[in-house]
């Protein structure tokens, strides 16, 4: 059985460790807990290359999902998750990701840990409206 550590509040910045993986946050291990009950493939930390020539970078998404094969970053925002970031950065982050073929959907840490599973049915139907829109 997968052991879950206890933690306080819903944007508790204590690492959050669930079947061998560990979370950021109790609202990155809530949602990750309701892709895993719609079978849904998920990674999370995701850390990868991104960007062109000498200007490549390293960044991170909060959750890597795939959804019948199309890939979607999660990130799961909020002061407590993210202090310094200004939406700006974000922008620009999202930007290098969405050059690379990727999405990223971004989401307040209180609604990820409120309402996990409607995040997943939305993240469901963004996939759903990328496969259409290329035809597959």
């Amino acid at each position: 059985m997968a052991t879950v550590t206890p933690l306080g509040s819903p944007q508790d910045p204590k690492p959050a460790v669930w079947d061998g993986m560990v979370f950021r946050s109790q609202a990155e291990l809530r949602l990750a807990r309701a892709f895993d009950e719609h079978a849904v493939w998920f990674i999370p930390n995701a850390r990868g290359r991104v960007g062109i020539g000498p200007r490549r970078v390293t960044r991170e998404l909060d959750l890597l999902v795939n959804v019948d094969g199309w890939w979607i970053g999660i990130e799961v925002d909020g002061a407590a998750f993210h202090p310094a970031r200004r939406a700006v950065d974000d922008h620009r982050r999202d930007r290098l990701f969405r050059a690379h073929g990727l999405w990223v959907e971004h989401y307040d840490g209180d609604e990820a840990y409120s309402d996990p599973h409607r995040i997943v049915a939305e993240t469901i139907m963004t996939s759903e409206a990328m496969r259409r829109a290329v035809g597959w």
